[in-house]
């Protein structure tokens, strides 16, 4: 095996350098052609690396080899980035090659655990690289890894717990992959706002699409952490869909007041619009309270007190929050 990797290894190297090293040199554009190679030789190289390596004991060695590609081709985006300021094309390549063999490396090292972790941190490096080196694509390939990082979210973690697993609320690793990934969430829109005078149009809508991204899953998470953990303790069965649907009004009618509040502050229309989607999650789920078999006792507006506590329900109160709003103004809470 290591004679067989030791000339692999060679092979690389030769190819790698070899098409850009006059390029280089003399400081022109690669060719199209000479790229190509580059990416024939990086697939043939991790090929035959993979065919060698993937084995459950060999499984650390191939991620470490993915790793040292990612670092040759990032190097050579770097030699390239001095030295041929204006071959974009080759730039951008470049990069690309070393992300993906940087995001192949993860699952490679941790298997299941820690691939959502380092990818929605990888987002928010290669954010932080493309606004420092004043490379767009970069930064489109950190929203692409950071999508991959929320789609692994809901392939693989949810839901957050399974029924009859104990946990702790809230300090449990299954919720603190989904805190964090909303954390980074978070970081990849204030990075788009610590450098808004480089940022294009397009990096403008990221930075929104971000924020407002961050809180929805945060209210996702929550409550799927709320409804998990409240089905547990249900004393009957008959109660675990009213305990869920009960987690369900109190996020999303919380998240709604939330998301007002930050829309009326910045000004933002859009997050506006989030919590009155937000309002209307949560009279769903307030309204699918009572389609639950539960006993009355349970219900929070019950047909001998509806007049005295229906008012004190979470989505309740947000509909007198713009009921006193003055009226004049009302229109411009989601208009304006």
């Amino acid at each position: 095996m290591v004679p067989a990797l030791v000339w692999l290894f060679a092979f690389f190297l030769a190819f790698l350098v070899v098409p850009f090293a006059y390029h280089l040199r003399q400081r022109t554009p690669a060719t199209l052609e000479r790229f190509l190679l580059a990416m024939v030789v990086a697939v043939v190289a991790f090929g035959t690396a993979w065919e060698i390596l993937y084995r459950p004991e060999h499984q650390a060695a191939l991620s470490y080899i993915s790793v040292g590609m990612a670092a040759c081709y990032l190097a050579l985006a770097v030699a390239a980035r001095r030295r041929i300021a204006a071959d974009a094309r080759g730039l951008f390549g470049f990069i690309a090659l070393a992300m993906v063999f940087a995001t192949i490396a993860v699952p490679l090292r941790f298997g299941l655990n820690g691939i959502t972790l380092v990818w929605s941190a990888e987002a928010v490096a290669l954010l932080c690289l493309g606004y420092r080196f004043a490379y767009q694509p970069v930064r489109i390939g950190g929203a692409i890894v950071l999508a991959l990082a929320i789609a692994r979210l809901f392939i693989r973690h949810w839901p957050l717990h399974e029924t009859a697993q104990a946990f702790h609320l809230l300090l449990n690793a299954q919720f603190g992959v989904w805190a964090f990934v909303c954390l980074s969430i978070g970081a990849f829109a204030a990075v788009h706002r610590r450098w808004r005078e480089r940022s294009s149009a397009a990096d403008a809508t990221a930075r929104l699409v971000a924020a407002l991204a961050a809180g929805v899953l945060a209210l996702v998470g929550l409550h799927g952490e709320l409804s998990c953990w409240y089905t547990q303790r249900a004393v009957a069965a008959a109660l675990q869909e009213y305990f869920r649907n009960s987690a369900g009004t109190l996020v999303w009618a919380s998240g709604s007041l939330a998301f007002l509040a930050a829309g009326l502050r910045m000004p933002s229309r859009a997050a506006r619009w989030v919590g009155l989607l937000c309002l209307a999650a949560a009279a769903f789920f307030a309204t699918s309270l009572y389609a639950a078999d539960a006993p009355s006792a349970y219900h929070f507006i019950s047909a001998s007190s509806a007049a005295g506590k229906r008012d004190h329900a979470p989505h309740h109160l947000l509909f007198h929050a713009i009921k006193y709003f003055p009226q004049g103004k009302r229109s411009s809470l989601f208009l304006g």
